[in-house]
């Protein structure tokens, strides 16, 4: 089967390529729906530094989804017609693309398509909320409103914490944040973060800090060291986003 796929071959450079794939007999052809793009392939695209424990971004894209088009002779979890959602780096930027059958996940029927092909980047979030798991009438903070900061938020929100605090140096995420319930928005451009969630809890800090700031975001370590600021003691401290550069202390 061949695939029409976008490839990365050096800094800011995307090239159309045809490429040929042959499916083994664990593996699914899928034919892409819908393909996003995460902070990583961003970072990759400009040549930034990248962790050496990633897998390489030369056939890119890792987020998205579509529809079983081929299924290998030992797979018996997709049929022809299946959507399907991506986990992993298999080239998604591509008219097709091909996984293992243990990186995709069927799309549930009453879910949009769209919704279904953010599979990926949404499970980062949730995940992260789940495992930080606060208890009811809790105080969490939220500290960085990206994809994933914003989804956690939502969920904290349904959990029944007391106190929902959203930072963010972003007016736009603030804004977004107050929509999905936030009760507290501090603007660390504007005020001193540390300070505020002091007052707002009085003095007690938070039980939960969801950290959702890295990649190539600038601020990827003074929100990492304010979350540990915030968080009380034997509190917990959730982290999802991968760290692409070295601390400086």
């Amino acid at each position: 089967m061949e695939t029409k796929c976008i490839k990365l071959i050096g800094e800011r450079n995307l090239i159309w390529e045809n490429r040929e794939l042959k499916l083994n007999d664990d593996e699914v052809l899928v034919k892409t729906v819908q393909s996003s793009i995460c902070d990583a392939d961003l970072r990759a695209f400009r040549g930034l530094n990248m962790p050496s424990d990633l897998p390489a971004f030369d056939y890119i894209g890792h987020e998205g989804g579509g529809i079983v088009a081929e299924v290998g002779s030992k797979v018996h979890e997709f049929k022809l017609g299946d959507r399907v959602m991506v986990f992993g780096p298999h080239n998604s930027f591509a008219t097709y693309f091909k996984a293992h059958v243990d990186n995709l996940h069927l799309i549930p029927e009453s879910m949009p398509m769209e919704i279904g092909c953010l599979g990926e980047p949404m499970y980062v979030g949730a995940y992260g909320a789940y495992e930080a798991d606060p208890c009811l009438g809790d105080t969490v903070a939220v500290v960085g409103l990206n994809f994933q900061g914003l989804l956690a938020l939502q969920i904290f929100k349904k959990r029944g914490v007391s106190k929902l605090i959203a930072i963010d140096y972003s007016e736009k995420h603030l804004e977004l944040a107050k929509k999905f319930g936030a009760d507290y928005l501090i603007n660390t451009t504007k005020c001193g973060a540390y300070e505020e969630v002091k007052k707002i809890t009085g003095n007690k800090l938070c039980h939960v800090v969801f950290h959702s700031c890295g990649y190539w975001n600038p601020r990827y370590q003074e929100y990492w060291n304010l979350s540990r600021e915030i968080t009380k003691d034997e509190g917990t401290m959730a982290s999802v986003p991968d760290m692409m550069s070295p601390f400086t202390d």
